[in-house]
C-alpha cells in the first residue's frame, strides 16, 4: 500500500471520531443591569458516538453567572438537531464523568421543526458552446430541533474539574444519543469553570 493510500485510509477511519466543527473562545462579560459577571463557552458537534443515532448536529452553550458575592451558577443550553421522525429528548439527561453517572433534569425545553431546502443544478452546453447552469430539481430535508436548558450543580462541577472523560447521554426513545467530549474540549470546559 502506498503512502498516499495509507494516509487516505487513516483519514477515513479517523474522520467519524472528529466531532469538533469550529473553535469558539471563552467569553467573559459584565452585566451591570443584573449586577453579575458571565462566562460563556460554545462547542459544536457533528455526530454522536452511536453509529445510527438520530442526532444530526448539536451545540452546547456553557454559561456561568457569578453574583456580586462571588457565588457561581452553571447552566448548559443545548441545541440538538434530530432526524425528522425522532422522538423528543427525555426530561432527564445523564452526565457520565469518568465512570460516575449524574442524572440531570431538563429545566426548559423548546421543540420545533426545521426544513432544509436544497437546489439541484446542472451545467448545460448551449448551441454557441457556452455553459449555462439550470435548476434541475429541489430536495427537502425535515429535522426536529430541541433546545434544552439544565443546570449543573456543585457535585457535577467538582467532578468535571477532576474528570479524565466526559460524556453527555440523551434518550430519544427508543434511541440513545451520546456526545463524547474530546480531551481538548474537556480542557476548555475546565478552563471555562475556572474563569472568574
Amino acid at each position: 500500500m502506498k503512502n498516499g493510500q495509507l494516509y487516505l485510509l487513516l483519514i477515513i477511519l479517523l474522520l467519524p471520531s472528529c466531532m469538533l466543527i469550529t473553535y469558539s473562545p471563552i467569553i467573559k462579560k459584565t452585566d451591570k443591569v443584573k449586577n453579575i459577571r458571565t462566562v460563556r463557552l460554545k462547542l459544536n458537534f457533528l455526530n454522536a458516538k452511536e453509529w445510527r443515532s438520530p442526532l444530526v448536529t448539536s451545540s452546547k452553550h456553557f454559561y456561568k453567572e457569578i453574583s456580586q458575592g462571588g457565588n457561581s451558577s452553571y447552566f448548559v443550553y443545548d441545541i440538538l438537531e434530530l432526524k425528522e421522525l425522532s422522538s423528543t429528548i427525555n426530561d432527564t439527561i445523564f452526565l457520565i464523568i469518568d465512570e460516575h453517572i449524574f442524572p440531570i433534569k431538563v429545566q426548559e425545553r423548546q421543540t420545533y421543526g426545521k426544513t432544509i431546502k436544497r437546489t439541484k443544478t446542472d451545467n448545460i452546453l448551449t448551441s454557441d458552446s457556452t455553459t449555462t447552469t439550470v435548476i434541475t430539481g429541489y430536495s427537502e430535508e425535515n429535522r426536529m430541533v430541541e433546545k434544552i436548558k439544565y443546570q449543573l450543580g456543585n457535585k457535577e462541577i467538582e467532578a468535571i474539574k477532576n474528570a479524565k472523560k466526559l460524556k453527555f447521554r440523551y434518550y430519544s426513545e427508543p434511541e440513545m444519543i451520546t456526545i463524547k467530549i474530546s480531551h481538548l474540549n474537556l480542557m476548555r470546559i475546565k478552563r471555562f469553570i475556572s474563569k472568574d
